[in-house]
C-alpha cells in the first residue's frame, strides 16, 4: 500500500553522493530505491556544479541491469554557483544541450545565502542589481525558454525572487519553481522558537562549525555538539537574563516603593534621577518599542507555524487568509486572558499548557529511545558544563567564522529584547517570596524544565535522524518547520500527537503574549502601585492587538525580515538595560538596607 503511494512520483530536487557533505544515498542507491517504489523520475542536484553525466550513467545502468522493465528516468541539472562561474550562459548552454532539465540559480554562492551566513559578500553571485536582473541572467533565461527547461530560484532573497520571476515570465519562461520558500535562508516564512526544539539540533548535526571546533558534519562528534549547543542556547542563560531584572524590579517596586517602571531595574545604579519624568518616559517608551517589535516578530512566526500545522492536518493552504484567521483567534484568546487578570486567567492557561507539555514529553519518552536520549544528554551536559565559559565568549574571529554571531550571539540579543518587560512581569508576581525562592523557581526550575524539553525533543530528533527512521536533514533543508512534523510522523502513533503539538504552540504563544501585554500595559500606566496593581483594560487591549496587527501586516505584505531587524535593534538597547540591571543587583546585594523602606531589615524577601 505504502509503495503504491510513490507510483509515478517525480522528485525534482534530491541531493545525493558524491557531495561535500554526506547524503543519505548515492546516485545508484537512489535510482534503485526509486525503481522499487515505482517512481517516474528524479532530478539530482548538487551545489558543486552539474549532474547530467551522473544522470546519464544511472540511466545506462538502469537500461543494462533492468532492461525495459520500468519507466524510470534520472535527470541532471546545473547550479549557478561560483564553481561554474556564477551566472554563466555558456555553462548553461552546454548543460542544457547535455540534457539538464533544471537550471538552479545560486545556492551557497547567492548574496542572500552568504549574507544570512555572515560570509564574505565579495565572493557572492548576484542575480539582481538596482532592482533589475543582471544582463547575464537575461541570456540564461532565454536559454531556459528555448530548451523548455525549468528555472529554480534556489537561495536568492524573496525580493529577488519576485524580480526574477517577473522577468522570466515576461521572456516566456514557462516552468518556474520557487525553491523551498519557507526555509530560513530564503526567508519567505519563519519559524517559532518552539519549532527549534527538534529543528535546531538537526542544523548543528548537519552543519557544525568545523573550522571552530573541529567537528565534522553528520558524525558522532557533531551529534554530541548538537546537544551541547541546545543546552547552551535554551537552558540556564536565558532564565538568568530574565531573573536579574526580575529580582531588582521586585525589590525596588515592593521594598523600595519605587514606581512601576523599567527605570526601577536600573535605579540602584543611576539613582533617583532615572525617575525624572523625561528619563522614565524615555526608558519606558524605548523598552515598549523594543518588546513590541520583538513580540510582533514572534507572533508573526507563530501565526505561520500554527497555520502550517493546520495545513498539515486539514490540507488547507497555508496563506495570508489562514494566517489572518489564526491571528484573530490568538488575539481574541490573549485579550480574554489578559483583561481578566494575572492570577485568574494565567493560572488556567498555564495549567493547560503544563499538562499538554507533560503528555507530549511522555509520548516522546515512550516511543523514542530512552537509553539513547539520556546517554547522549549526559555526555552533552558534561561538555556543556566544561566549555560553558569558552562557548558564551567565543566570537569566531580567530578562525574567521561568523557561526557564533549567527547562532549564539543572535540568541543572546533575542533573549535580551524580552528581558526588561519579562523582568517586570516576573518581578510583579514575586511579591512575598524570598530571593532564593525566586532564583530557585526562575533559574533552577524553569531552566531544568527547558533542559528536559531539549533532552526529549532534541534528543528524539537526533535519534530519528541517526537511526535512519527519517532524513530530518532533508526536512530541515526544506524548512525547519517541517522537522517536528516529520519527526513525529516517524514515530508510532506520531500523527495522532501532531494536533497536540499545534495546540502547544498556540498556548505557548498565548502565554508569552499575555505576560508581555500585562507588563507593557503596566509600564504604560501612571500611578500603578502594589495596592492598585492592575492597569486599565483598554491598555491591555491595545498592547495585545497592536503587535499582532503589525506582525500580520508584515508577513502578509513584505515578510517578517523587517520585524526581525527592529527586534534585533530592541535587543541591543535591552542589553544596555541588562548591564544596568546586573550592576544594580550587585549594589543591592552590598547595600540593600539603603533601599529597603519596609523596615524588615532583610534583603532576603521582596
Amino acid at each position: 500500500m505504502k509503495q503504491d503511494l510513490m507510483k509515478g512520483v517525480i522528485d525534482m530536487h534530491v541531493h545525493t553522493n558524491p557531495d561535500l557533505r554526506l547524503r543519505a544515498y548515492d546516485d545508484f542507491e537512489l535510482m534503485e530505491a526509486a525503481i522499487r517504489v515505482g517512481a517516474r523520475a528524479i532530478v539530482i542536484k548538487t551545489h558543486q556544479g552539474t549532474t547530467m553525466d551522473r544522470a546519464y550513467l544511472c540511466n545506462r545502468h538502469n537500461e543494462i541491469v533492468h532492461g525495459k522493465t520500468n519507466n524510470f528516468t534520472m535527470f541532471g541539472s546545473i547550479t549557478l554557483n561560483k564553481v561554474v562561474g556564477g551566472i554563466n550562459p555558456k555553462a548553461v548552454d552546454v548543460a542544457l544541450r547535455l540534457g539538464a532539465k533544471v537550471v538552479w540559480l545560486p545556492t551557497q554562492s547567492a548574496k542572500n545565502h552568504m549574507q544570512k551566513m555572515n560570509q564574505d559578500l565579495s565572493q557572492c553571485v548576484e542575480v539582481v542589481k538596482d532592482g533589475k536582473i543582471v544582463p547575464e541572467l537575461r541570456s540564461v533565461l532565454e536559454l531556459i525558454r528555448d530548451h523548455n527547461a525549468v528555472l529554480g530560484t534556489a537561495h536568492i532573497a524573496p525580493e529577488e525572487i519576485f524580480t526574477v520571476v517577473e522577468a522570466a515570465r515576461d521572456m516566456g519562461v514557462k516552468n518556474i519553481v520557487v525553491t523551498h520558500p519557507e526555509w530560513w535562508i530564503v526567508g519567505m516564512s519563519h519559524e517559532d522558537q518552539l519549532f527549534w526544539g527538534p529543528g535546531e539540533p538537526i542544523a548543528h548535526y548537519a552543519y557544525p562549525p568545523t573550522e571552530l571546533y573541529g567537528v565534522e558534519p553528520s558524525t558522532s562528534g557533531s551529534l554530541k555538539f548538537a546537544m551541547e549547543t541546545m543546552f547552551l542556547h535554551w537552558t540556564i542563560v536565558p532564565y538568568c537574563m530574565y531573573t536579574v531584572p526580575a529580582v531588582v524590579f521586585a525589590f525596588m517596586y515592593y521594598n523600595a516603593k519605587k514606581p512601576y517602571s523599567i527605570a526601577s531595574e536600573v535605579s540602584p545604579l543611576l539613582g533617583d534621577r532615572c525617575y525624572h519624568p523625561r528619563w522614565m518616559q524615555t526608558i519606558d517608551a524605548i523598552t515598549l518599542f523594543a518588546i513590541g517589535a520583538g513580540m510582533a516578530g514572534s507572533v508573526a512566526q507563530a501565526f505561520m507555524n500554527i497555520s502550517g500545522g493546520i495545513s498539515k492536518m486539514l490540507g488547507l493552504p497555508s496563506n495570508a487568509r489562514l494566517w489572518f484567521m489564526v491571528g484573530i483567534v490568538v488575539a481574541a484568546v490573549t485579550v480574554a486572558t489578559a483583561v481578566s487578570g494575572i492570577q485568574k486567567a494565567m493560572k488556567h492557561v498555564s495549567n493547560i499548557n503544563v499538562y499538554g507539555f507533560a503528555i507530549f514529553l511522555i509520548f516522546l519518552l515512550v516511543f523514542s529511545n530512552a537509553s539513547f536520549l539520556f546517554n547522549l544528554s549526559t555526555e552533552a551536559l558534561g561538555g556543556f558544563a566544561g566549555t560553558f565559559i569558552e562557548r558564551i565568549l567565543i566570537t569566531g574571529e580567530s578562525v574567521g567564522t561568523q557561526w557564533p554571531q549567527w547562532w549564539t550571539t543572535f540568541y543572546w540579543f533575542s533573549w535580551m529584547a524580552w528581558a526588561p518587560t519579562s523582568g517586570a512581569f516576573m518581578g510583579q508576581i514575586a511579591y512575598g517570596r524570598k530571593v532564593k525562592h525566586v532564583l530557585g523557581l526562575y533559574v533552577g526550575l524553569c531552566a531544568s524544565v527547558s533542559a528536559l524539553w531539549m533532552v526529549l525533543v532534541s534528543g528524539t530528533s537526533l535519534w530519528v535522524q541517526t537511526s535512519g527512521l527519517f532524513d530530518l536533514v532533508a526536512s530541515y533543508d526544506r524548512g525547519v518547520e517541517n522537522v517536528p512534523y516529520d519527526m513525529l510522523g516517524a514515530l508510532p502513533l506520531g500523527n495522532l500527537i501532531i494536533p497536540l503539538f499545534v495546540v502547544l504552540i498556540f498556548l505557548s504563544t498565548i502565554t508569552a503574549c499575555n505576560s508581555n501585554c500585562i507588563a507593557m500595559a503596566g509600564i504604560s500606566t501612571q500611578g500603578i502601585n502594589p495596592d492598585s496593581p492592575d492597569s486599565p483594560m483598554w491598555l491591555k487591549l491595545v498592547w495585545c492587538v497592536v503587535p499582532m496587527a503589525v506582525g500580520y501586516i508584515m508577513i502578509a505584505t513584505v515578510g517578517v525580515n523587517g520585524v526581525k531587524i527592529i527586534a534585533n535593534f530592541g535587543g541591543m538597547f535591552a542589553a544596555l538595560i541588562m548591564i544596568g540591571a546586573t550592576a544594580s543587583l550587585g549594589i543591592l546585594i552590598k547595600n540593600y538596607k539603603k533601599f529597603d523602606k519596609t523596615g524588615s531589615g532583610s534583603s532576603d524577601k521582596v
